[in-house]
């Protein structure tokens, strides 16, 4: 939770890095997510882009019990969506995304030189971002207003409620990586994203080339399947 990202909204891609990141692309946004229980150092950051990222140091008796504590209020965030969709009152989870990381005091700063992703609700639009985090999800759903996630089936295990609400609303796209398709990685890709789009066909999706998270300072090179079938 006391994570640092950078997003990079240069041409519709959004690229997250840890703060240990020596640069930072131009046109950038930086998004700070402060952990409770986090404590302010001396030391500042400065962020080529235009802002500044503070680091934070933070007790490791208090790291694990807060972040349990923060995805039991996520999760309880989304049942109580569930519990309203029969009603006609759910919100979107662009709006939830919204409320969980105003809880632990998210700041977004934009660079005077970045430029806004495209409008996904007038064209479709594939968002190709880098994958640093769990938060990534949280952090993509808020920037995006609600976009769709293209996620393997382990992240059931991890937000059960989330990734059931998701599957329900339309906006979670499943798949299981162990699964080898004849037709090739492109093509069953290509085939995917076009049938699950029908079921949630107003907004953009989010997709995750790298495959699985790295927080190596220079991501780790894309799966080819995911990024032909976005071209």
């Amino acid at each position: 939770t006391s994570r640092r990202f950078r997003i990079d909204r240069a041409r519709g891609w959004v690229a997250m890095a840890g703060v240990e990141e020596p640069q930072q692309p131009e046109g950038t946004k930086a998004a700070e997510v402060d952990a409770p229980g986090a404590q302010e150092s001396e030391k500042q950051k400065a962020d080529p882009g235009g802002g500044q990222i503070v680091q934070r140091r933070q007790s490791p008796w208090l790291s694990t019990p807060m972040f349990l504590a923060y995805l039991c209020y996520v999760q309880s965030a989304c049942f109580a969506n569930l519990l309203l969709m029969p009603l006609g009152f759910a919100a979107t989870h662009g709006r939830v995304a919204q409320h969980v990381l105003s809880v632990v005091r998210t700041r977004f700063t934009t660079s005077r030189k970045s430029r806004p992703v495209l409008d996904d609700t007038k064209q479709p639009v594939i968002f190709l971002c880098n994958h640093r985090s769990w938060g990534d999800f949280i952090i993509d759903a808020a920037l995006f207003f609600g976009a769709s996630f293209i996620a393997r089936r382990a992240v059931i295990a991890a937000v059960p409620i989330s990734a059931f609400w998701g599957w329900l609303r339309g906006w979670l796209w499943l798949f299981d990586r162990r699964v080898k398709h004849a037709e090739g990685a492109t093509k069953w890709m290509t085939s995917f994203i076009e049938s699950s789009h029908k079921h949630f066909p107003n907004k953009g999706v989010v997709l995750y080339p790298e495959g699985t998270r790295s927080n190596l300072p220079n991501g780790l090179p894309p799966r080819p399947g995911g990024v032909a079938a976005a071209y």
